[in-house]
């Protein structure tokens, strides 16, 4: 009562100073209390939910890593079968390698049996064949020919394409007007080019006297390796 009396005593202006600084504090703490209230309330069902989702999350977890033997089942199966199948191409793979083998074993022998068999073939036929010797009339087989041996010492007609025999006459694969169609078996093979086309000297034998290439081709004569000097061989 001495309160009001005392405000009621006031002048008007500060009346309502004061009343609105006491308005002010009882909205203030009105609003602390709404304001708390909230946060408290917001605050239980948040724990609540986290308290939910850690249980759902758990939950999630144990289901994962626990499975029913019915799960398990066909993953065996399929591992079962993913095996067999990876044995049999294995088994399939070991034995096409195996019969690959075989059969390229197979075919190597047959292959050296058709050798054996046409080179004896043809070692028969050749052994049937014969060659008479030019001037003395030796016959003899064509298996002799040619295999630097000389068998008719008379004329070297067995012997055209080596220098068996001193007498004998290599001829030339290729020749023309200014060279030989044969020359003496004497001159095969010693390094120095008397065939246009340089077909007496395959061995390639170095001559002693190394002649410079210009100097060569200044006296027309050639030392081997031999060039071929007849392209329009007849």
């Amino acid at each position: 009562m001495n309160f009001s009396r005392a405000l009621l005593s006031l002048p008007l202006r500060r009346q309502t100073v004061i009343g609105a600084l006491v308005m002010a504090t009882v909205l203030y703490i009105v609003y602390q209390f709404i304001f708390v209230a909230e946060l408290t309330e917001s605050s239980r069902p948040q724990k609540h939910d986290e308290g939910t989702q850690q249980a759902t999350r758990r939950r999630h977890q144990e289901l994962v890593l626990k499975k029913h033997p019915k799960d398990l089942r066909p993953s065996k199966v399929n591992e079962i079968h993913d095996d067999a199948e990876v044995a049999a191409d294995g088994n399939d793979n070991k034995n096409s390698d195996a019969e690959g083998k075989r059969d390229a074993v197979g075919k190597k022998t047959i292959a050296q049996n058709d050798i054996q068999n046409v080179e004896e073939v043809k070692g028969k036929q050749e052994s049937k064949l014969t060659f008479q010797c030019e001037k003395s009339g030796k016959i003899i087989s064509v298996q002799k020919l040619n295999d630097n041996y000389c068998d008719c010492p008379e004329d070297g007609s067995d012997e055209p394409r080596t220098n068996a025999c001193a007498n004998g006459r290599f001829t030339c694969l290729k020749h023309t007007k200014h060279f030989p169609e044969s020359i003496p078996s004497g001159w095969v093979n010693d390094g120095v080019c008397d065939c246009c086309d340089g077909s007496d000297e395959w061995k390639m034998k170095k001559f002693e006297a190394d002649l410079p290439l210009n100097l060569q081709k200044r006296i027309g004569r050639f030392l081997s390796p031999c060039p071929d000097q007849c392209p329009d061989a007849s």
